[in-house]
Order: C-alpha cells, then structure tokens, then sequence
C-alpha cells in the first residue's frame, strides 16, 4: 500500500507545471519524495518540481500531474534524467511512493539507520543512484528515532494507566472510572492521530518555501531600478576632431615604418 494520496482539486491545465509547486508541497506532506526529508528537516537545501519520467524524455508529460514529484534539491540532481533508455529497457525504474509499498522494496536497520534496496530493479537502484545514506539523512533518521522514543514513553504510560485495577477502587465509582477512561481513551486516540496529521504536514512546512506575496510587486521594482539605471547611464561620447587627427598621424607613421622595413629587406 502506497503512503500518498494525490489531491483531487489541482488545475487540469496549466501553462506551466510550476503551478502546481503548492499542490504537490501539500500532496507529499512538504517532504521529498524520494528520501522522505521534510522542508524543515532540511536545512540549507531548497525543494524543486522534479518529472518522474524525465520531460527530456517525453515532451507530453511536461505538465501532467501524476508525473509530477516534490524533491529536495540532492534527490533531483543526482536523479537527473536516469533511468537511461537502456536501463529502463531492462526494468530499471526510480521509487514511486505513489504506487510502490515502500517495505516491498526498502529494508533499514535500526542501529546503523541505513535503508537497503530490497529489490534490484527499483530499491537498490533507487538507493545506489539517488544515494539515500548520504551522512545528512542518517542524522535525519537518528533524530527522527529519538523523537519516537519519546511518544513511545508518553503511549506507554497512558496504557499503564489504562491498566489500573479497578477492584481497588470502591465499587460505587469502579463504573464511572471504568466510563471516565472509555471517554478519555477514545479522547487520547483522536488527538493522537490529529497530532499525527499535524506533524505531517504542518511540521513538515518550512515557511521560507512558502511563496512570497510580494514577489511580484519587488520583482517589479527590480526591473523598473535596472531600467532607470541603464536610463541615467552616460552617453557614449564621440571623438575630438584633435583625436582624430592624431589618430590619423598614428596611423601614417605606422604605414611608413613598414614600407621602410619592407624596402630594406628587398635591398638586401
């Protein structure tokens, strides 16, 4: 079972794929969809529109949707436009969380928090090009790991108080205790999940990827500046008449000097 979902309210044509950027941000959970990195997680690396099956490669996917991935800026440079022809003749193909089950293809060991491709056609080979062990995303993992350990402690403790005998209360509160923690179970699992849903997506967000709402009023006033500059340049002056005739000097006594050289070398 694939982890993505597509939105469904996404422009049916647009003019150029980069409109989709904020419907893709939000489809993959503004995570990379290849190594998982979240936008926040990834400090110092930028986020780009990459084409599953390379536009170099079929003209007509240039804006299709479904062709369309939210990548970190690693990921989409060593992805570049592979598979080749060949490689993908021979079955060869990149992940795609869209339709592939991540365990079928990925295995990752706890200790080291390496992932390794399960399958050659499409999880090593995705692991090997796109290098998902790079230093930067083991540390990633770590932390991701030291984040669960701590929800797991909060988890397990709530169930140990779940599991407190109730015959030790008196019998004329075991019911309403017993009511109490039914509410407060069914309470503990809607928020849990809503934490879940909130760190997936809004954690995930990191607000210097969000477009800027005056991006185009500065870009504006950016060319109007270029445009006024190139306005109060200094016009190109022409020459003097006195330049130009000691130009002209230069020049005669320059001819001369080699109608001199050239006489002298036929004498001798």
């Amino acid at each position: 079972m694939s982890l993505l979902v597509r939105c469904r309210d996404y422009p049916t044509s647009v003019a150029h794929y980069g409109e989709y950027r904020e419907h893709l941000r939000r489809d993959f959970w503004f995570s990379c969809a290849y190594c998982t990195t979240a936008e926040v997680e990834a400090t110092g690396i930028g986020f780009e529109i990459d084409h599953y099956v390379p536009a170099s490669r079929d003209k007509s996917l240039l804006t299709c949707y479904k062709n369309l991935m939210w990548c970190c800026e690693h990921c989409n440079s060593a992805k570049r436009n592979h598979p080749t022809p060949k490689a993908s003749e021979a079955g060869f193909r990149f992940f795609n969380p869209e339709t592939d089950n991540f365990n079928e293809h990925f295995g990752s060991d706890i200790d080291s928090f390496r992932v390794t491709g399960l399958t050659r056609e499409v999880g090593e080979y995705t692991e090997r090009v796109l290098i998902l062990n790079r230093r930067p995303l083991l540390e990633i993992r770590q932390q991701r790991k030291r984040v669960a350990s701590a929800q797991r402690q909060i988890v397990e403790g709530f169930r140990a108080l779940q599991g407190m005998a109730l015959d030790t209360l008196p019998k004329e509160s075991r019911a309403r205790v017993l009511a109490k923690m039914a509410i407060l179970e069914a309470r503990a699992d809607r928020a849990q999940q809503e934490i879940v849903d909130f760190m997936l997506s809004e954690l995930n967000r990191s607000p210097l990827l969000d477009r800027d709402p005056n991006a185009g009023a500065i870009a504006r006033e950016r060319r109007d500046f270029l445009r006024s500059c190139d306005a109060i340049a200094p016009p190109e002056t022409s020459a003097s008449p006195r330049d130009e005739q000691q130009e002209g000097d230069r020049v005669k006594k320059r001819k001369a000097t080699e109608k001199g050289r050239r006489h002298w070398v036929r004498r001798g």
